[in-house]
């Protein structure tokens, strides 16, 4: 039923179809998540985590799951190696899973679930409450597919993993899980990457379950840039171990309704994470972004810095929190968020947080919100280039400060070619 802190989930669930899972203890898990998706309903704008974004336009949609991946184009980013799902299904035909360097396995979730059954049990099973809600509860009882990534110990994969998620047909929703391991001593990087093809109204909801063993070091870089007719609800839950590294670049520029839940755990002395992101928005466009990062030990680091460059009537959401757990003394950690907004309709809600219950740390936070500034315009303009050239190299530098925490120089080149073009 209803309330004003919830929406009953019936009707949409009403509209999916079900496949039996092929394992008990799957059919168990789905079967849990649905029953806690079918009693607490989707949020309102009255509960806290989403008291700026409301879900009515998603969930009032009448979505399917797709059956087959439909034919679409693509062309691989070079250097790196291509997993293609067109509407949450694998591509075979578009993918490559040939000649994978040794001590790397990437296999389809649905194949892994056969052969890997207590790695991804484990993963699918074990969330932080930070990072569960409707929409991944949706996922857990509706897993449709998804990829199988393990790196073994001491192995450094060369060639970046490029995860190309692409929406062609109306009204489909794709909801994928990937389950990412990295051995003790590790190193890979991975690409995300979220985009349509046409102007067709899909529902992406994925959700990226990643255990980092100690010494791991993980790059993962997130896009979305789908269309404006679209949706876009996804999770990334992080569990590191000691010494490890998650590097996390994220960039958003599409949908019409775009949230991020990103949450790492840092369990383990020397672990550390760094989280880049931006938001490039403009319309009616609201882009939503979410993040958690749990000290729960000793000697353990973060740093944050999530840019957001507003226009027209779009609306953005930063609520960032990190969390010191008691006793976890020496601990280290940085967050700030950064707006430019280009119209005086747009609007930015801005939320860092800290809940700090150790007394030997260091931790700092901050926000700011403004315009292009009218020196440096004047200045630029002073060496014979146009306003409009001059507000599109200010704009440029805000995003590049993102864009050049990717690692992958050809990754880096085909985002460059997204979003320095979005507000020239």
């Amino acid at each position: 039923m209803s309330t004003n802190k919830c929406i009953d989930a019936g009707p949409f669930l009403e509209k999916l179809d079900q496949d039996k899972a092929s394992q008990a203890w799957l059919a168990d898990i789905q079967k849990e998540a649905l029953d806690i998706l079918t009693q607490e309903g989707f949020p309102t704008k009255k509960v806290e985590l989403w008291k700026y974004t409301g879900v009515e336009p998603i969930i009032e949609s009448s979505f399917s799951l797709a059956k087959e991946a439909a034919n679409v184009s693509f062309t691989a980013i070079p250097e790196t190696t291509p997993l293609v799902f067109v509407d949450g299904v694998l591509s075979n035909e578009l993918s490559n899973l040939e000649g994978l360097e040794s001590g790397l396995t990437v296999k389809s979730l649905e194949l892994a679930i056969e052969e890997n059954a207590e790695s991804v049990k484990q993963a699918l099973s074990e969330a932080p409450n930070d990072c569960s809600d409707a929409f991944t509860h949706l996922n857990r009882a509706f897993i449709q597919n998804g990829v199988f990534i393990e790196v073994e110990k001491n192995v450094a994969v060369e060639k970046p993993l490029h995860i190309i998620n692409i929406g062609s047909q109306e009204n489909t929703i794709s909801m994928s899980r990937n389950v990412v391991l990295l051995q003790a001593g590790a190193e890979l990087e991975i690409f995300e990457d979220f985009i349509s093809e046409g102007e067709a109204k899909t529902f992406s909801n994925p959700v990226t379950d990643i255990h980092l063993c100690k010494n791991a070091v993980l790059r993962h870089t997130k896009n979305q840039s789908q269309n404006i007719n679209s949706f876009h609800v996804a999770s990334i839950r992080v569990s590191q171990d000691r010494d490890s590294s998650y590097y996390s670049s994220v960039l958003t520029c599409g949908s019409a309704i775009s949230r991020l839940n990103i949450d790492t755990e840092l369990n383990d002395e020397n672990a550390s994470c760094d989280f880049k992101g931006l938001y490039a928005i403009k319309g009616k466009q609201l882009a939503d972004n979410h993040t958690v990062m749990n000290h729960n030990a000793a000697r353990t680091f973060s740093d944050q810095l999530y840019k957001g460059i507003l226009d027209d009537r779009s609306r953005g959401v930063f609520n960032g929190k990190v969390f010191i757990a008691k006793d976890a003394q020496k601990v280290e950690s940085a967050q700030l968020n950064k707006n430019l907004m280009l119209s005086k309709n747009a609007r930015i809600d801005t939320k860092p947080e800290l809940d700090v219950y150790a007394d030997d740390v260091k931790a700092a936070h901050g926000a700011a919100i403004g315009q292009l500034n009218e020196e440096e315009l004047f200045y630029i303009q002073s060496r014979c280039i146009s306003k409009d050239d001059a507000m599109s190299m200010l704009v440029h530098g805000h995003m590049e400060e993102i864009i050049a925490t990717v690692k992958s120089e050809s990754i880096k080149e085909y985002l460059e070619n997204i979003y320095l073009s979005l507000f020239s």
